[in-house]
């Protein structure tokens, strides 16, 4: 069964392409074709990159955030370097 994480990575496949997904997914290529022996990493890469974009929101809403930088491209700034971080 595809997780949450996973489900959501699968849709840039095209970026990384099919053999970090496969092994992503805990498969361990070989000569007779991939056996899925591994631990799936989606779930703590997508949590880590969770945890990233949440502590980035959370300083720039409660530290940085002022009458100066309380525009809607401040915030997608923010979401970019999110996206970067990621």
């Amino acid at each position: 069964m595809i997780g949450p994480f996973e489900f959501i990575y699968r849709w840039f496949v095209s970026l990384f392409g099919p053999d970090l997904a496969d092994y992503l997914a805990g498969g361990i290529c070989r000569e007779d074709g991939v056996v899925y022996e591994g631990s799936n990493l989606y779930i703590p890469i997508g949590i880590v990159a969770l945890a990233i974009a949440l502590v980035i929101f959370v300083v720039y809403y409660y530290i940085v955030n002022s009458a100066r930088f309380n525009k809607w491209w401040h915030w997608l700034v923010v979401m970019l370097f999110v996206g970067v971080a990621n």
